[in-house]
Order: structure tokens, then sequence, then C-alpha cells
């Protein structure tokens, strides 16, 4: 997690493609003044490192310092020259430093102040490519304004490359590196790094698996070489390469990763405790015990009807647990380990109208390969291996879905419909999908030499008839898509635990 998402990927895209626009927050003079005081006591590079590029800049003009040319105008830059400047006084100071006790010389100050310097020195040596112009910052964010992703999914910020959005969670890199990203730059180090880190963190392993993760990011690597000579790794570059052998040793890395336990934390942090500081430790492990507890019940297929009927009220009493992925994460457990998911609906779904003359045509003419002639029921929505799955007339976003047809194939649809037939063990459910059309034949599509990647080109257009197929044994997930030219979408399954989907 914090190795691919917060160290490589947030990497690639701040420093080496560089989606970030310059700061706009207009400096007022007292944010100068405070610059001055700080310049004209005794500074350290901690101090002045704090301080924001536009007052460093007045400081180095005021001082009548010249840069040189060579590379960006960067803070390690000016505040050397700054600190140049006063070189006597900062001397003087370093040995008045000197003198101070030894018990009390490692200070806190000066651990910021190291550190400080070690992250200019990083900063100094990840010199981009190119620098992406405010325009382009600006046709990526129409883009991902566009991309149409299932609920669950948390992706980027619209406006991503503003100053405003503020530091990105490692759920956002993401999906960021899983789709987004990949599909508006389409940059071959980009489509490197997103298949390598889809290898490496699937829910399944292997030794295939290790292989593959180890191939394409090496092959990410030697690319930003090559495009970035001046490129200075990182100690996460290093680190990626030895994932491989934990893959191999400790299974999934979903089974291991840190995401978890940051959504623990994250749901401890809203529990009330009501000041009661004596008794913190034991209501958050009371709280976080029954949360857990409820949410196995909810879980189990054999569980009493009552608590099956009491689910969405109870799914709100955990709510604190089961923000972002975590639906997402206690899915994948069930996904992994059962040949069919599991399947159940909320009867407040249920559609009391009865069922559209073409949904009745199409079900009449594959009845005979179906469960019999018994009534149907419809649903509004449907829970699929926890996670939500809509008809297109309830929600666009869980309604895009990939699956098996009956001819074999994964092909991306929209669900126009969901029923059962049986009642209680015996139901069996069904989706009514409106699959995609392929594009016409000769089409360029330059995702087709990224298989791994998962994306490919569809037409907009879909086809006249209803395809009806049974929800276990479909491999239905859901599917992610965009815009691409006129007539044409880019679409994506986003399944994590298997890869014959993508294989077309």
């Amino acid at each position: 997690m914090h190795n691919l998402f917060l160290g490589l990927v947030q990497h690639h895209f701040r420093d080496l493609i560089a989606i970030k626009k310059p700061e706009k927050r207009p400096v007022d003079v007292k944010e100068i003044d405070r610059g001055r005081i700080i310049f004209q006591s005794n500074p350290t590079i901690s101090t002045m490192t704090r301080l924001r590029m536009p007052v460093l800049e007045v400081l180095i003009q005021e001082a009548g310092v010249t840069l040189g040319t060579e590379g960006r105008t960067t803070k390690k830059k000016i505040i050397e020259a700054l600190m140049t400047k006063h070189t006597d006084s900062f001397l003087l100071n370093k040995e008045a430093q000197m003198e101070i006790d030894d018990d009390t010389f490692v200070t806190e100050e000066l651990v910021k102040e190291c550190a400080t310097e070690a992250e200019a020195k990083n900063d100094q040596n990840s010199v981009s490519a190119e620098l992406l112009t405010d325009k382009e910052i600006n046709s990526i964010q129409a883009e991902l304004r566009g991309i149409q992703r299932p609920s669950w999914h948390r992706g980027p910020p619209k406006n991503l490359g503003d100053a405003e959005h503020g530091k990105l969670k490692a759920e956002q890199w993401r999906s960021a590196i899983e789709f987004d990203l990949p599909v508006t730059l389409l940059a071959h180090s980009t489509m490197l790094l997103s298949m390598a880190i889809r290898w490496g963190t699937s829910h399944v392993t292997s030794t295939h698996h290790a292989q593959q993760y180890v191939k394409y990011m090496k092959a990410y690597l030697e690319c930003i070489q090559d495009a970035v000579p001046g490129h200075s790794f990182r100690p996460n570059h290093h680190a990626c390469l030895h994932l491989h052998e934990f893959l191999l040793r400790y299974g999934p890395m979903h089974g291991w990763w840190m995401f978890p336990f940051e959504r623990v934390i994250g749901g401890l942090q809203k529990t009330n405790m009501n000041y009661k500081i004596g008794e913190l430790e034991k209501t958050m492990l009371e709280t976080f015990c029954a949360a857990a507890k409820v949410k196995a019940i909810i879980q189990d297929p054999g569980a009493p009807n009552v608590i099956i009927k009491a689910a969405e009220i109870l799914q709100q009493c955990c709510a604190p647990f089961a923000g972002e992925g975590f639906h997402t994460d206690t899915g994948v457990l069930r996904t992994v380990t059962d040949s069919d998911p599991y399947v159940s609906h909320d009867n407040a779904n249920i559609i009391k109208t009865p069922i559209s003359d073409v949904l009745r045509y199409t079900w009449e003419n594959t009845r005979t390969h179906m469960h019999g002639s018994e009534p149907i029921t419809e649903y509004k929505q449907l829970n699929v291996a926890g996670l939500q799955y809509c008809s297109r007339n309830y929600s666009t976003s869980d309604s895009c879905v990939f699956f098996k047809n009956t001819s074999g194939n994964c092909v991306p649809g929209v669900v126009e419909h969901m029923m059962s037939t049986g009642q209680d063990h015996n139901r069996v459910y069904y989706i009514a999908v409106r699959c995609y059309l392929p594009v016409i034949a000769g089409y360029q599509d330059p995702f087709s030499v990224y298989g791994d990647f998962g994306a490919q080109i569809w037409s907009c257009a879909s086809s006249n008839q209803l395809e009806i197929v049974p929800v276990c044994g479909s491999r239905m997930c859901h599917g992610i898509l965009m815009n691409w030219g006129s007539s044409e979408l880019v679409l994506k399954p986003m399944n994590r635990v298997s890869f014959d989907i993508i294989h077309h």
C-alpha cells in the first residue's frame, strides 16, 4: 500500500509527469513580513522551507541574489542562495549550537532540518520529463469528470492537479493508476506501472503472477530511466523489486497490506467514548468486535430470517466500518473461496409493477434453458458478493457490468432488469443485459498492445436484443468506462480476482 500507491504512483504522477498546477493563492503583506523576520533572524533550512514559494521569490529579489539558469527554480535553489547570503552569521550560529549540552544536542529542530534537506535533495534530483501545461491539466480534469465508475470505486478528485484538493489517500492513488490516468494519458511508462500493480495486487497469486509483476516493474523502471535521464531513483523503487518475494511467501497482497488497518483506525477514531479517557481502549475494542460480529452474521447464508430482514438496519449501525472499500475487502474472501458468489436482495427493492413486454418476450424464448416456468420477481438492485448491482433505471454507475454470455465470451453491457425465480434456498437470480457492440472491423484499438491492462474499445451502440444469464456462473463484475471519440467507449472490468475475464 505505502510502497506502491503512496510511494511509486504518487511520485510518478506528481514528480515525473508533474500533474500539478502552481499555487495561485495570493501572497499578503503579513506573510511577506513574517518571511522577512525569519530570514533576518538566524534562519535554518527547516524554517525557511516552511515559507511558500512566492514569499521566497520576494525575499531573493530583495536580497539581490541571481539564480543560475540551469534546471527548474526550486525551493532548494532559492533557500541555498539566501542562506549563502548570510554565511558568516550562519556559521556563528552553528558555533553557538556546538556549546549546547550533549544531552539536548539532537533536538527535534535538528531532526526536522535533516529530513527537510533530504526531501529537498530528492525533489531537486527528481526531474520531470516535461511539465504539463495548465491547458493539458484542464483537459485531464475534464476527462476525469466524464468517467462512469461503480459506487464503491473511489476515484481521484475531479480537480486533480490543483492545490485545493489536498493530500490524496492511497485508495485514490490506487484508482488513479487502475484506470483513470493510464486511459487519459495513454503514456507507455504509466501503462507499464499500471500493469505491474495489477498483477501485484491481484486477489489471487501464483508464480506466474509474481513473474509478470517483476517483468512489468523492471520494464517501467527502465522506461523512466530512458525517458528522464536526470531522474534519481528513490528507496521505494528499490523496495518494489522485492515485493514478488512476499507474494510467493505470504500470498495475495490484500491479505497483508495496510488498507484494512487504516480503515479500522478511521472507524475507531469515530467511536463515541464520551470523553471518558480511562475507558477509551475498552470502548473501542467492544465497539469494533460488535461491528465485526454483526458483519459476519449478515454475510452468513444460513443466518436467521429476522437477521436477513434487518440487514439494512444493521449495516447502518456498522457504518463507521463500511466506508470506501470495506465491502470490497470483505467480499473478496467469499469470491475467492466460493465457486459461486453469495447473492441476496432486500424486499424493499422488489418491483411491484408487471414486467415489461420486452423482458417477458425474451424470458419466454429462453425459459427452456432456464429454471422452468415459475413466476418472476423483479428487483431494483441485488447484492452480489458484498457489492451492489442495479438496473439502469435506478443507477447508471452500478449497472455497467462485464459478464460471460451464453456463447462463453466475456463482454460488457448494461443491466436492464434483475429478477429471480423460485423461493428461499431454491431461488435463482438472473440479469437481463443489453450488450455493447464491438467496434467496426479494422479499428485501431490503442489498448490492444497492453493486454494485461484489461481495457478495450467498444462501440457506444448497444444490441437490440436482451441477453438473460444467471448471476451465478456468469462471472459478473462491475465495469468502468469513459467516452473515447464520438461513437466509442473505453471499458475495463473491475475484477481484481481473476485475469481470465480480460482475455477476449
